[in-house]
């Protein structure tokens, strides 16, 4: 618990956030939690609408959908070993719900996503509200989505977020992957869960964070997801296993 609490930081709104603490915290152990900005309330009320919601008939295949799909609501399966946004041989397992800020806010995540989104402008030393109303005129914008990792083995190979960071480089914007804890492990499954590896050690994020809490990386972070209920049948039909939010800035093609 030691590694995961001394990067625990407690605030309530993103411009609380001690930056100093929290970039030392970083250079230690290339990630940290943030608790309080989103309401574990608020995320299991769109876990609701998430159950009620969903329709598997709605899943796009992992490829031959134009890129500018991403810019609207939309579902795809990411399963395979090469993307265009990830590393060529990051081998996964999980379905990714876009819902950018100009959309519907289809499934009650939008105050939660927008919460998450103000965080990693704050932390990145960016306006307050870059990329969230648009496409910025550099081409950057907010790819607010939430990712399902079904039990039966939803996983994604350990990585890091090389080529957003390139993306974020070439702008001028320093990167960080802020991602939101929208499930907890012990109730929404009971195997595996996202990790970081530092120093040789691996460290499991899921076994102490909570609905709500904001995990953050930079682009040194190795990192992934360990197989979801890899002893439970894969049943795409349901929302099940684990969940997390994304805000990633997106450059347009």
């Amino acid at each position: 618990m030691n590694e995961f609490s001394d990067n625990l930081f407690e605030v309530d709104r993103p411009e609380d956030i001690p930056l100093d603490s929290l970039y030392d915290a970083m250079e230690r152990r290339t990630f940290a939690c943030i608790r309080g900005i989103v309401p574990e309330s608020e995320v299991r009320h769109a876990l609701e609408v998430i159950e009620d919601r969903f329709d598997h008939r709605k899943d796009h295949p992992p490829r031959g959908q134009p890129a500018s799909a991403v810019r609207t609501n939309f579902q795809k399966l990411n399963v395979g070993g090469e993307s265009i946004t990830a590393n060529n041989d990051d081998a996964r397992l999980f379905r990714a719900f876009y819902n950018p800020f100009w959309e519907e806010d289809i499934w009650a995540l939008r105050g939660a996503l927008t919460a998450l989104a103000k965080t990693r402008n704050v932390i990145a030393a960016l306006p307050p509200e870059f990329a969230m109303n648009g496409i910025e005129d550099n081409g950057l914008w907010t790819a607010a989505r939430w990712h399902q990792y079904p039990a039966g083995g939803g996983f994604f190979r350990r990585h890091t977020d090389y080529v957003v960071k390139d993306i974020a480089d070439e702008r001028s914007t320093e990167f960080f992957q802020v991602v939101l804890t929208m499930s907890r492990k012990g109730e929404h499954y009971k195997e595996g869960g996202a990790f970081v590896d530092v120093d040789g050690e691996r460290i499991f994020l899921d076994d102490h964070s909570l609905p709500g809490d904001i995990i953050i990386y930079d682009g040194r972070t190795v990192h992934g997801v360990e197989d979801i209920d890899p002893h439970e049948p894969l049943d795409l039909t349901t929302i099940n296993g684990r969940l997390a939010g994304f805000v990633t800035l997106f450059k347009k093609m």
